[in-house]
């Protein structure tokens, strides 16, 4: 038999439960085909060469990636300052699309700069912001590092150099802290088992252009084991 305190009871608990429905609407549009929008996912898909202080000129290297069902990204819009720049509008096809957009003749000072990719289904996706300052100077700009790393029991390296006297003279490879091999060119790959070392040395390597300017990579420290 239900008492009043056990109905009352009921009535609270009822009470409870539809209140915590309240009068909320969660809307969905399915009139797209695709309700992804583009995405700028990592360090590669939105970068300049050279980065931050330049010269009088800069590439805006750009690769979006679309995913999900009717992907593909038709076009990428370069802004500057919050404004479209209506000469880099580029037209592009394919779920991850790569784009290089120049600057030139740049007002000197500091600017941002981002873009905005749109897909089939209109859906946009905008990058992070990039500011760069124009100094109008010729800069001769140290090598960049791009890749320093070991595969498998090879060490690989490569590098760039973006400034305005562009191009790397030599490369140089240190074992524990020495001079160990040059390279006459950007980028090597050493075969380390070859070297038959024992115990655990370290590795470092140096990109030098043509201006004399060094850039050092990261230090790789590898036990070649009794």
């Amino acid at each position: 038999m239900k008492t009043l305190k056990s109905l009352l009871l009921a009535g609270g608990l009822a009470s409870v439960l539809l209140s915590g429905c309240g009068d909320k609407v969660e809307e969905f549009d399915i009139s797209k085909l695709s309700l992804i929008s583009p995405k700028f996912d990592n360090t590669g898909s939105f970068f300049s060469r050279p980065q931050k202080k330049i010269g009088k000129t800069a590439e805006i290297y750009v690769s979006p990636k679309d995913e999900g069902y009717n992907a593909g990204i038709v076009e990428i819009d370069l802004y500057e300052d919050e404004k479209p720049m209506p000469i880099a509008s580029k037209k592009v096809e394919g779920k991850n699309p790569s784009v290089k957009f120049s600057l030139k003749k740049i007002k000197l000072g500091v600017h941002t700069y981002h873009v905005v990719a749109i897909d089939k289904d209109g859906n946009q996706g905008r990058s992070k912001k990039l500011e760069l300052e124009f100094t109008g100077r010729d800069l001769d700009l140290p090598p960049i590092i791009s890749w320093f790393s070991m595969h498998d029991d090879e060490l690989i390296f490569n590098g760039n150099d973006y400034g305005d006297n562009k191009g790397i003279e030599k490369t140089v490879l240190y074992e524990d802290g020495k001079k160990f091999k040059d390279f006459p060119s950007s980028s090597f790959v050493e075969n380390l088992r070859n070297l038959k070392r024992k115990g655990k040395h370290t590795y470092f390597a140096e990109a030098v252009d043509k201006g004399g300017n060094v850039a050092r990579s990261k230090i790789i420290r590898v036990n070649y084991g009794k």
